[in-house]
């Protein structure tokens, strides 16, 4: 399969996935949620926000990786460290200092 776009690696399922940025459209739809998430970190969303930032940017090279897809072949760990990488690569978040999850 060739990529349709480059990106950063991430791991999911023990498997490396190339993440491109994050789409534009996705980042309007996602960027309000992960404000509130870093105001109010001690919310139950914090999952669903890295699942939702993991899907949107791998669906881009690999239409499979739904958030089912993640739901039944990713860690915890590996979707908030894809979700962190993720970010970073799109440009919204230096270093480890900023956490996504609860």
């Amino acid at each position: 399969m060739s990529l349709v776009k480059e990106g950063t690696t991430v791991v999911i399922g023990g498997k490396e996935y190339i993440a491109p940025e994050l789409p534009l459209r996705h980042v309007k739809r996602i960027l309000p949620e992960a404000k509130a998430q870093a105001e109010n970190p001690e919310t139950d969303r914090g999952l669903e926000l890295s699942l939702d930032i993991v899907s949107s940017a791998l669906m881009k090279n690999y239409p499979e990786v739904t958030t089912d897809f993640l739901l039944d072949n990713s860690t915890f760990l590996e979707v908030q460290q894809a979700a962190v990488q993720i970010l970073e690569h799109s440009g919204f978040v230096s270093g480890k200092a900023v956490a996504v999850g609860p």
